[in-house]
């Protein structure tokens, strides 16, 4: 019996949710690989393999110039990727074993990688990047990526961050995303980029700093978990443009009544042993606000108000 397992497949899968319909490339490329590009419509190209399997891309005509999402994750040889040049959002899971020249790339305006060094050493070359992710960073600071001034969003998981020195070079900044950073100490350089819009930081065990969130205007989005830094609500009342406010740590100076009647609020997760239910719906109902949902999780003394406003 023959073990078809390593053989190049090919399987299409539809959009969920947020995720993108793909096509993705088992094990190397075949003739049937060129078939099902050809007759499948789909939003992202993903390539699987292992360092002993090959991607011998032949020309795929008008398409290939079209297509827009691109995922590498194969460690074989690849080729034929430059006619894929068009891509504006790109992954980088797997570097291919023939390296990979980020400078066909030109167009590519979200890039997502796990850390490779010879990778990193080519960021300069997406010079219309908007979105840089990564995993396993190996920067200390984010001033290493000063030449990337066109930069709106920033995540960063795992690595060996120990600063935000430099992020004040990204004047263009809205979001930032940190998580799983055990040498970060500090975020209080973010201070000095008052256009960001949204924050969100997982685990983050170092940081114990105050984000005090009136320093940012158009602040939309907060997000601190399983970190010890401290939210001051202080002055909440003036973000016009707040969505989301969720924590499970501690928070200061909250006051619910400002808090409730911003417009633009639909979201809140906090701890707050001094608010209950009833208290929380009395409020919406003065200002007349709609609960989609309410519950208050956890043990008896910390549980987190989970309020979604209609």
């Amino acid at each position: 019996m023959t073990d078809d397992s390593a053989n190049p497949r090919t399987e299409f899968l539809p959009r969920i949710l947020n995720t993108p319909s793909r096509l993705v490339c088992y094990n190397g490329w075949s003739d049937e690989t060129t078939s099902s590009f050809g007759s499948h419509d789909f939003e992202q190209l993903e390539l699987r393999g292992t360092r002993d399997q090959q991607f011998e891309i032949p020309s795929l005509g008008d398409k290939a110039g079209k297509l827009e999402r691109l995922s590498l994750k194969a460690a074989g040889n690849v080729e034929g990727l430059k006619q894929f040049s068009a891509v504006s959002n790109l992954g980088v899971s797997t570097r291919p074993r023939n390296g990979l020249d980020l400078g066909m790339f030109g167009d590519v305006r979200r890039f997502f990688f796990e850390w490779d060094k010879s990778i990193a050493a080519q960021l300069v070359l997406l010079e219309k990047i908007e979105s840089l992710g990564c995993i396993g960073y190996r920067f200390d600071t984010l001033a290493e990526l000063k030449p990337l001034a066109t930069l709106r969003e920033i995540a960063v998981t795992q690595g060996t961050l120990i600063s935000l020195d430099g992020v004040e070079g990204f004047t263009k900044l809205k979001s930032i995303e940190l998580a799983h950073l055990r040498k970060l100490e500090s975020i209080d350089a973010l201070y000095n980029v008052p256009g960001i819009e949204s924050l969100r930081f997982t685990r983050l065990p170092k940081v114990s700093d105050n984000l005090r969130l009136r320093q940012w205007s158009s602040l939309s989005h907060v997000y601190v978990v399983d970190s010890p830094l401290s939210i001051d609500c202080e002055g909440v009342g003036t973000l016009d443009s707040l969505e989301m406010i969720w924590t499970n740590g501690p928070v200061s100076n909250l006051q619910w009544p400002e808090l409730l009647m911003l417009k633009s609020l639909k979201k809140v997760g906090v701890v707050d042993p001094e608010m209950n239910e009833a208290a929380i719906r009395a409020t919406l109902g003065v200002l007349g606000r709609d609960i989609a949902s309410l519950k208050l999780v956890g043990p008896r003394k910390s549980k987190q108000i989970q309020l979604n406003i209609a």
